[in-house]
């Protein structure tokens, strides 16, 4: 079975994607461990290939780090390809981003500036997750919450960094007060 995995250039490109991080012997033994653990879901090492290079491409655009092992070699490659798939439907939800859209003449109340920061809300699902992509935290995952209009998402900028984020600020709007405001890898302000 593993002489297949060398031919095609189909497989060859997503062997190459996996070989940037992994060994040979490591990559084979992780598949064939995903193929044991879920036989009905993973039908042999080609199709965990197949599957776990499509994960990877979705941790890519979510910002999630491949570095990390539990990110890269998750105990269940179909449950962590599954919450990618779902984040990366979220992210493109064109009827979150309308109710986010619907939003914004009520969260006017909550543009700021100052002499050296700037402050507003969100204004898409694409602007959170970036945001959670660049400051390394997971703002994206509260996409859902912010278009039902539970909570506000406000960004915090630098008046000379306008494009670079700063801080990211949680609001719950029925209780009228700020939850979280985290920084960088989810450093508190």
């Amino acid at each position: 079975s593993c002489d297949s995995l060398v031919t095609g250039s189909y497989y060859m490109e997503r062997l190459a994607r996996l070989q940037k991080h992994l060994s040979n012997e490591r990559i084979i033994r992780y598949a064939e461990n995903q193929v044991k653990k879920e036989p009905k879901r993973n039908r042999s090492i080609l199709n965990v290939i197949t599957s776990w290079t499509d994960y990877i491409n979705e941790c890519d655009e979510l910002g999630i780090d491949i570095t990390q092992e539990k990110a890269l070699l998750p105990n269940s490659l179909y449950k962590a390809h599954r919450k990618t798939s779902r984040a990366i439907k979220l992210k493109k939800d064109e009827i979150v981003n309308q109710k986010i859209e619907k939003l914004q003449p009520r969260l006017k109340q909550y543009h700021f500036e100052s002499k050296d920061l700037f402050i507003r809300p969100a204004v898409s699902t694409e602007e959170l997750f970036e945001e959670g992509k660049k400051l390394v935290h997971c703002v994206g995952g509260y996409a859902n919450k912010y278009a039902e209009g539970k909570i506000a998402i406000l960004f915090i900028c630098k008046k000379k960094e306008p494009d670079t984020p700063f801080y990211t600020v949680e609001i719950d709007l029925q209780a009228n007060r700020i939850t979280q405001c985290r920084g960088y890898d989810n450093e508190a302000a």
